[in-house]
């Protein structure tokens, strides 16, 4: 038998259930009833929001891990591997842990007349995993939304909420009012939030649910505050505190909000941090596949950026660049169902227009048809290919680069697992969920 069939075996066994959001608590406590409620077991931070909620969590996982604290850390979707979703201290989950807790959440659900899906599972399963392993704490990245999400059966030391804008519409809501509830669903009854900047329109919501809730609020560029001073080197500002200055390993123009905003729900959340730990954290956090430098010679960024805020960020990022911003981009670009390719390409900086944009649908259940991706995109970009895959694409971007070009894959996150997995060897799942 093969060594990794029993995993195999398992994550066949995962997707063969409903992996489309299903938005509800009922299932999730039952399921965590039958299994002992291993939530209760241990503290945690509840991180939402809809663009840097993974880098956030990211960070703050990593923070604490330098205050020699046993962290654990969920986050989705995957980008290689569903081990991926379920880390103790940066490293994911053993293949042999992963078959024995879905072997035992499994169990549980056929207990249960309304099946979990494959997200409520997952959590389910790394919430078995922190209770055995007694973490000190776990750092839990909300899956969609907040108020309905199967991560929001914890008490949480803090709430953070990251950036929010419009996405997953036909799920959460047509406008940012709509959105912004549903993320503020995470906030808790004279409970701690940290704020990341939002828009007027957020902003609104979130204070009228602080206030609604008596909730204590701390935010980015009031209580705490960057100031940048290079590509990634900033100064982090807080109340009663010297300025400390920082130099982040990480690319992206967002990346010194996130870093803030995941410190001060660190300290927020009652753990104490060294200047010498966040310089350390800030030196060293990596997340994969945000704006993630996968190959020098010739340059190709990756970026899950998968919404017009993302484009706009992204787009700002490669402009800004020292050694980037004079490069002629060749864009590869795919997309799952429910993003609009041609969203996302007018929220594109007009003054950073594409050399070329190849189109590809990535391989997984939810990929928007290619013909789809295509036509969106050129309603705004000029120079629109198709390619069969994304070895395809790789090929015709490296055919078409110039000395001073470079190639930015974005659009989904599962195209970025697939830029990992040839890049980096990274081991690819056999297959993909829906979510």
């Amino acid at each position: 038998m093969d060594s990794h069939e029993p995993y195999a075996n398992a994550l066949r066994r995962l997707l063969s259930v409903p992996s489309s959001p299903r938005l509800g608590l009922d299932r999730m406590n039952s399921l965590l009833l039958e299994l002992g409620n291993p939530h209760h077991a241990f503290q945690s931070i509840h991180v939402a929001g809809t663009n840097g909620k993974g880098s956030t969590a990211n960070f703050i996982a990593d923070l604490l891990q330098r205050s020699s604290l046993k962290v654990g850390l969920t986050t989705s979707p995957h980008l290689c591997s569903a081990r991926e979703r379920i880390r103790l201290n940066g490293s994911w989950i053993d293949e042999s842990d992963f078959i024995h807790l879905e072997q035992r959440v499994h169990q549980a659900s056929l207990k249960l007349s309304d099946r979990p899906t494959f997200f409520e599972r997952v959590i389910a399963m790394a919430f078995c995993f922190f209770a055995r392993e007694k973490v000190d704490v776990a750092v839990v990245e909300v899956g969609m939304g907040g108020r309905l999400d199967a991560t929001n059966v914890l008490k949480p030391l803090v709430s953070v909420i990251t950036p929010i804008a419009l996405d997953h519409q036909q799920f959460l809501g047509n406008d940012l009012p709509a959105i912004a509830k549903e993320k503020c669903g995470i906030i808790k009854t004279a409970g701690r939030v940290l704020i990341g900047k939002q828009a007027p329109e957020a902003m609104e919501i979130i204070d009228e649910t602080v206030f609604r809730l008596n909730a204590a609020q701390q935010r980015l560029g009031q209580d705490f505050r960057t100031e940048t001073q290079g590509d990634r080197t900033f100064v982090l500002l807080r109340h009663q505190r010297e300025p400390l200055p920082l130099q982040l390993r990480m690319h992206g123009k967002y990346q010194p909000d996130n870093f803030a905003l995941a410190v001060a729900a660190c300290e927020g959340a009652g753990f104490d941090l060294t200047d010498g730990q966040i310089q350390a954290s800030a030196q060293a956090a990596h997340w994969p596949g945000r704006c993630d430098v996968l190959n020098e010679a010739p340059l190709w960024v990756a970026d899950g950026a998968h919404n017009p805020a993302g484009a706009r960020s992204l787009g700002a990022t490669l402009g800004s660049t020292t050694d980037w911003n004079d490069r002629k981009w060749t864009l590869v670009l795919g997309f799952a169902r429910g993003h609009d390719p041609a969203e996302w390409a007018r929220a594109w900086p007009a003054d950073l227009e594409p050399a070329r944009v190849l189109a590809v649908a990535p391989n997984m259940p939810r990929a928007l048809p290619i013909q789809e991706i295509a036509a969106g995109l050129g309603e705004v970009f000029n120079n629109v290919a198709i390619c069969g895959s994304f070895a395809a694409a790789v090929a015709l971007a490296h055919e078409a680069l110039q000395e001073d070009g470079a190639v930015c894959l974005a659009g989904s996150l599962y195209l970025v697992g697939e830029a990992l997995a040839y890049w980096r060897s990274e081991p690819l799942d056999p297959q993909f969920p829906m979510f």
